[in-house]
């Protein structure tokens, strides 16, 4: 993100990776486990909830404002420690 004013300020001169989940049926809970090695990295903002259905475009809190920036999805199976790996050594240092 770049170091201006208008970024909010934990964002602000950072390299950050918004990660995107929606989760669909399973067993209550099944999404929660799922995620948790993601939250072990650590975060600055976790959202992961249940909205509604028609809240669910609100889960890529797009700014109102347009912006320059770079984005890719990829689509993963049930996390594991090779993909947090990845992830962490794609960031470069937090």
């Amino acid at each position: 993100m770049p170091d201006v004013p208008a970024i909010p300020e934990p964002l602000r001169g950072r390299h950050i990776v918004h990660v995107g989940i929606a989760y669909v049926g399973g067993a209550p809970g099944t999404g929660e486990r799922l995620v948790a090695p993601l939250r072990v990295i650590g975060t600055i903002g976790d959202t992961f909830g249940e909205p509604a259905c028609a809240e669910a475009g609100s889960i890529y809190n797009d700014p109102v404002m347009p912006g320059a920036f770079e984005a890719g999805t990829a689509k993963l199976g049930e996390p594991d420690a090779t993909i947090v790996r990845a992830i962490l050594d794609l960031a470069g240092e937090l």
